[in-house]
């Protein structure tokens, strides 16, 4: 197995330090529990899966339309 060059903190203080692409959000999934690494993550802008998903439900229910059906107006 190849070792990647940078780790997934590094990528996500690179992303957010880019004021071009800072606005993305990046949820971090991670099996890992050491606290340095999520607190590191929270500082550096990731977004909690758990608030991701509550805001695509939000955007969803906000911007979901019914598809036309056929022969209505």
């Amino acid at each position: 197995m190849i070792a990647p060059k940078i780790d997934r903190l590094e990528v996500l203080e690179r992303v957010k330090s880019d004021p071009g692409i800072r606005h993305i959000a990046i949820v971090v999934l991670t099996s890992f529990r050491e606290e340095q690494d999520l607190v590191r993550s929270d500082a550096l802008g990731a977004t909690e899966f758990f608030n991701a998903i509550q805001d695509l439900g939000v955007f969803w229910a906000i911007l979901n339309e019914p598809s036309p059906r056929p022969g209505r107006p």
